[in-house]
């Protein structure tokens, strides 16, 4: 969900001057950590950590709020060294031994 939430917002908010965004998405496993970043090459945004929610009646204005509540550390901040925005959050993998992913 959290990741479906980080490609929207690229597609919407991510292009430049009205044109539909490409981005790029790279995931990898650090040992119980699985990290996701969501790069786009738009215009970039003032995000601040404090905004407001959106109202419960909105369409749209979620996706970060979402993004926030299901990862367990999240950043937005600028591409470093080019245009756009990153979203890059992280997951903890706690594995049980009883889990059936891991029942053959």
């Amino acid at each position: 969900v959290a990741l479906g939430e980080a490609c929207a917002n690229a597609v919407e908010h991510g292009g430049a001057g009205g044109t539909p965004a490409g981005y790029r998405v790279t995931a990898y496993l650090d040992g119980e950590r699985c990290r996701i970043e969501v790069a786009d090459s738009g215009p970039g945004f003032a995000h601040t950590r404090g905004s407001r929610p959106a109202r419960p009646d909105a369409e749209h204005g979620r996706g970060l709020c979402l993004i926030r509540e299901l990862a367990d550390h999240v950043h937005i901040g600028p591409e470093p060294g080019r245009r756009g925005t990153v979203v890059s959050f992280d997951k903890i993998l706690k594995w049980r031994d009883d889990s059936p992913l891991l029942a053959v």
